[in-house]
């Protein structure tokens, strides 16, 4: 694997959990695909299992772009949901 990026961190949840600094690790594997990983925005730490996009989906993504844009992308595919937006 490949680590692309870490998105900028932002307060998140996921399902009824509490409120949570996540943010994404990205990394491209060896097929293409890019694994998405949610973290905590304080230590890294695994916050939640990891999303498998396509290649063509990550061409297709906010990044590069917007960082809040981008963040808000990969936690909403990884399940979370940013607070204080109606996502």
């Amino acid at each position: 694997m490949q680590f692309i990026k870490y998105t900028s961190g932002l307060n998140a949840q996921k399902g009824d959990h509490h409120t949570i600094m996540a943010k994404v690790e990205i990394n491209r594997r060896a097929d293409g695909s890019v694994m998405l990983t949610p973290v905590s925005g304080h230590t890294l730490a695994r916050a939640g299992g990891n999303t498998i996009i396509s290649a063509a989906e990550w061409a297709d993504s906010p990044s590069s772009q917007d960082d809040a844009e981008e963040a808000i992308w990969a936690l909403n595919k990884c399940g979370f949901r940013v607070c204080g937006l109606d996502n």
